[in-house]
């Protein structure tokens, strides 16, 4: 049996009492999210994109260099932000200071910028919600785990349950950060596992930022494995890729 989370704090409501204060400026929004209109028209948001894995590129649907050479396991991300500032900010103060309002507000944009998550949900009942599990010593240190939180909340707006059990994260591992895009792949490797039957379903996979895809892509093949039909990645933010003839 697939276990399902309940909602979560970040979840209880996606949305501020009025009139709600800025996360950026800090003035008053007068609306139902605490962004003001003139911050939310200055984020990065993601425009052109590659099909696959939403890294920005200077032509609509272009394969990136990556993709090309290597197809990825899962079919497509969907993405919102371009990790950099203000959201790189907005990012690092959700998970390492605990900014909820910073998190809730990014998700929130994220489900209404992107109407392909609510035409998945709405037509397809194989499709299961499950965030990228942290190990347990950053959890603990953080006292969250800020995937979860995004999925809750897309989950309380999809009407979705979110399946935080479904993945495992294994022993550590040197952070991701510290390691070159080939050391990534194999760092990975054996860290995650599932032992859910997937047949037949199709798995929305949340993180909170997506940088090199290397996580993504080990995840997907094992929940490939386990028999899933289809992987898609949800994630706030894509980073982009600077010296790359096609970004």
């Amino acid at each position: 049996m697939l276990a399902s989370a309940s909602i979560g704090p970040m979840a209880i409501s996606s949305f501020s009492i009025l009139p709600g204060c800025c996360v950026l400026c800090r003035t008053r929004t007068g609306r139902e999210l605490d962004l003001c209109e003139a911050c939310e028209l200055d984020l990065p948001w993601l425009s052109q994109t590659c099909p696959y894995c939403s890294l920005p590129v200077r032509k609509a649907a272009t394969t990136c260099r990556d993709c090309e050479l290597q197809p990825p396991p899962f079919s497509t991300v969907i993405s919102a932000f371009e990790y950099r500032f203000p959201v790189s900010r907005m990012i690092h103060c959700f998970k390492e200071n605990r900014g909820l309002a910073e998190g809730r507000v990014l998700t929130e944009l994220l489900f209404r910028r992107q109407q392909k998550l609510r035409q998945l949900t709405e037509t397809d009942d194989t499709v299961l919600l499950a965030p990228v599990p942290a190990y347990p010593a950053t959890r603990r240190r953080r006292g969250f785990n800020q995937a979860e939180e995004i999925a809750r909340t897309l989950a309380a707006r999809l009407g979705l349950s979110v399946h935080d059990s479904l993945l495992r994260r294994h022993e550590q591992r040197p952070a991701q950060k510290q390691l070159t895009r080939q050391q990534r792949a194999s760092n990975l490797r054996g860290v995650f596992s599932c032992v859910a039957d997937l047949r037949g379903r199709r798995i929305l996979l949340v993180d909170d930022v997506i940088t090199t895809t290397a996580t993504l892509r080990e995840i997907s093949r094992v929940l490939i494995q386990a028999g899933a039909d289809d992987v898609i990645g949800i994630a706030l933010a894509r980073t982009p890729r600077e010296n790359d003839g096609t970004a």
